[in-house]
């Protein structure tokens, strides 16, 4: 079974260029490197979203993401069950307080690797890495900060 790297809800696309840096030279001999990415948007995101990934893959030719929406309600049974088939995507996003369970079912790739050689590491707050943190590795990436609220 592989493991994935993720991106936890307030955290995702920031992890493409960190791979894409990694597989260039995978990148000259066999085309672009592929990147399954899972991700519930809501229908009114989805052309947002569309248009991220487009932009990103024209800028990027060495990368091409594939982005699977996948419906909220069956999200969290998927990934798991994708995992244990072997199947699951190569990175995805998801609520953060789903790191600590997927990291100890193995599902998780550390991204310590790749955050340490990325040089916009510092401009996020040390706190926002604390989120996707478990035995002091990083399992995921800040990418946005959701704040709930009532009147």
């Amino acid at each position: 079974m592989k493991k994935v790297l993720i991106s936890v809800a307030l955290m995702s696309l920031l992890v493409f260029p960190l791979l894409a840096k990694g597989g260039s030279e995978e990148v000259s001999q066999n085309g672009p490197v592929t990147i399954n990415h899972w991700y519930w948007v809501p229908n009114a995101d989805i052309e947002k979203y569309t248009k991220m990934i487009d932009e990103f893959n024209s800028s990027h030719p060495e990368v091409k993401v594939v982005w699977e929406n996948v419906p909220q309600k069956d999200v969290r049974t998927k990934f798991i069950t994708a995992y244990q088939v072997g199947e699951g995507p190569d990175t995805f996003a998801m609520s953060q307080n789903w790191v600590p369970e997927f990291a100890a079912m193995n599902m998780l790739e550390p991204l310590d690797a790749y955050v340490d050689k990325w040089p916009g590491e510092k401009e996020i707050f040390g706190n926002l890495w604390e989120s996707a943190e478990i035995g002091g590795k990083k399992y995921g990436m800040p990418w946005k900060l959701l704040v709930t609220y009532m009147y």
